[in-house]
């Protein structure tokens, strides 16, 4: 009786083998952060290029455009190394969409791209009054706005708008 499942064993390990080596390589051939048709699921916000260094994307801009530090804002900006980009409605509520960038401390404009991929409930519809806010945080986390963030609005007349200038020029406020 021993003899079937020595058997058995060694078949069985064989098996589990195979679809290992047959699972790793169609990771390797897809690579780890590709989608079966071969596009890039990460997309990097800022440059609006995959991470595979392609142009194009996955998900439609939303909104894009660059953001801009007011001159007397600039030195503290620099200061600050997250900033946040949010569309939501005129009429405040929580964001519609929300994109997190590392702030590159240089003083220079800043470009951003929001898409589906930034959706935070999927499946709402965008706002119609929608505006954008900026906001150099200072304690980086994702909370309301605070006493020593930057912050700046501009008003979102259309989807898939791509010229918006965000100007950062005033400090945030406790809520």
């Amino acid at each position: 009786m021993k003899k079937p499942i020595a058997i058995a064993l060694p078949i069985a390990l064989v098996g589990i083998g195979i679809a290992i080596a047959v699972a790793i390589s169609a990771r390797k051939t897809a690579g780890p952060d590709e989608a079966p048709t071969g596009q890039s699921r990460q997309e990097d916000a800022n440059s609006g290029r995959n991470d595979n260094g392609t142009s194009g994307s996955a998900y439609s801009a939303i909104a894009s455009g660059t953001i801009q530090v007011a001159p007397e804002l600039t030195d503290r900006s620099k200061q600050i190394g997250v900033v946040y980009v949010m569309l939501r409605s005129q009429a405040g509520g929580p964001p519609y969409a929300v994109s997190r960038l590392d702030n590159p401390r240089n003083g220079e404009p800043i470009a951003f791209t929001l898409t589906a991929e930034n959706v935070m409930a999927q499946g709402t519809e965008m706002p119609t009054d929608a505006k954008l806010v900026v906001r150099f945080d200072a304690d980086g986390s994702a909370g309301p706005e605070m006493a020593g963030d930057l912050v700046g609005e501009a008003a979102v007349e259309a989807v898939g708008k791509s010229d918006i200038a965000v100007l950062v020029n005033r400090e945030g406020q406790a809520q």
